[in-house]
């Protein structure tokens, strides 16, 4: 499997929305453990919604630089980061990797 990390082009966003909500999904249902469901779903009624409306605004805003890891022709990972140039800062808005591919490295090559 050859990985090949690039930015992400406005192609992918559809494939990367998808796959980042199946990837949060362990996430989701963790939290909803600790908060109870009542209370999760006062929180988070439709996270299914909103983590793919956040995630496709980030990979369509002008704040972060994202990349993509490209399996195929595909992305199956990808790393939003918001650099800051006057502190020489920088952090990760969002990362994520197609459940169906983890435990392979990539989100690891995407930190490095």
């Amino acid at each position: 499997m050859d990985l090949v990390i690039r930015p992400l082009t406005t192609a992918d966003v559809d494939e990367v929305v998808a796959f980042s909500v199946d990837a949060w999904d362990p996430v989701f249902a963790s939290v909803e453990q600790v908060f109870g469901r009542a209370v999760f779903l006062r929180v988070y009624p439709d996270w299914h919604m909103s983590h793919a409306e956040f995630v496709r605004g980030v990979c369509l805003g002008d704040k972060a630089r994202v990349w993509v890891v490209d399996v195929d022709g595909h992305p199956v990972g990808f790393v939003a980061v918001i650099v800051d140039l006057e502190s020489s800062s920088g952090e990760i808005e969002i990362v994520g990797v197609d459940p169906h591919h983890q435990r392979k490295s990539i989100g690891n090559s995407l930190m490095t």
